[in-house]
């Protein structure tokens, strides 16, 4: 599916920026609430449901891959104004979008343990300190522990090393 200009009157606060920036800076995260109508999240939610659709999993998660290929809808969620503003801001003119994937985490199907993402995981520690990356998280429903919340560990981005692992 394929809203017409889904974000054609959004117009991006050079001072939200900043502030989405400060914070990221400070706590390794933001929260942007409700930047997604709810006609488009429930559409992106139908798809992601509908790719999920037959999908047997082995772990705790339904991942779909490549999904900005298979979908004109999520490339448009991939560039938001807002997200592209503050990609830009935090990494400079030269940022790309290396993946762009649905997960699904599944209630009560066991335990992911605290990890770092892409580019991350596959560096020697510790990290050189300076930005290479970020991650923008997409919620389409609202996190609980009975639904498969994700969580964060505030400036963890400043500890140079992935967390410990633990159950």
């Amino acid at each position: 599916m394929e809203l017409e200009n889904p974000f054609s009157d959004y117009r991006v606060d050079d001072d939200y920026v900043r502030e989405i920036i400060t914070e990221i800076n400070e706590n390794s995260f933001f929260i942007v609430e409700r930047l997604l109508s709810e006609e488009v999240a429930a559409a992106v939610l139908s798809e992601v449901n509908e790719m999920n659709m037959g999908q047997s999993h082995g772990g705790n998660s339904l991942r779909q891959s490549r999904i900005a290929v298979r979908s004109p809808l999520m490339r448009q969620i991939m560039c938001h104004p807002l997200v592209l503003a503050v990609w830009k801001a935090y990494l400079g003119n030269d940022y790309c979008c290396s993946t762009f994937t649905s997960n699904t985490i599944l209630p009560d199907d066991g335990h992911i343990n605290w990890h770092v993402d892409y580019p991350y995981w596959g560096m020697e520690q510790p990290w050189l300190s300076g930005r290479m990356g970020g991650q923008s998280l997409w919620t389409l429903e609202t996190f609980t522990a009975e639904n498969g919340a994700t969580g964060a560990v505030p400036g963890s981005h400043k500890f140079g090393c992935a967390p410990e692992k633990s159950n």
